[in-house]
């Protein structure tokens, strides 16, 4: 870049850009002002690395823990098999019903290990499903 054909230097965010006199504008310079551009542009912003962390809940150690028995519910109340749009509609109304239906003691056992899952990870029968 030659001196005589910077007209104006202006400081922008950290980031030097040059204003070139207009009538001096002949291809090379644009492709100069294109290089620097594609070297000096927008860089991707540094991200945190996120940890995908699965936050389990009573709702879903019941679903895994009785899936039998929410299966074999919710084809009795809606009639259908399952992969079927209205044992689909279904399945949560009768897991609902499962877990209401669950004593005091099992919901703490289950609550118990929703938290251990959620702290650790889960056993390796339930991470390959």
């Amino acid at each position: 870049m030659i001196k005589s054909e910077v007209a104006k230097h202006k400081k922008v965010s950290n980031t030097h850009v040059f204003i070139y006199e207009w009538s001096s504008f002949n291809s090379c310079n644009w492709k100069v002002v294109k290089a620097w551009f594609y070297n000096h542009g927008r860089k991707n912003a540094v991200r945190d690395h996120v940890n995908y962390v699965k936050k389990w809940s009573l709702k879903m150690v019941v679903d895994h823990v009785k899936k039998a028995e929410v299966k074999e519910l919710c084809q009795k109340q809606t009639g259908a098999s399952p992969g079927q749009p209205e044992y689909l509609a279904g399945y949560q109304t009768a897991l609902k019903e499962i877990e209401d239906g669950l004593s005091e003691v099992e919901k703490e056992e289950y609550e118990r290990l929703a938290k251990e899952w959620t702290g650790q990870s889960p056993p390796e029968e339930v991470q390959r499903r």
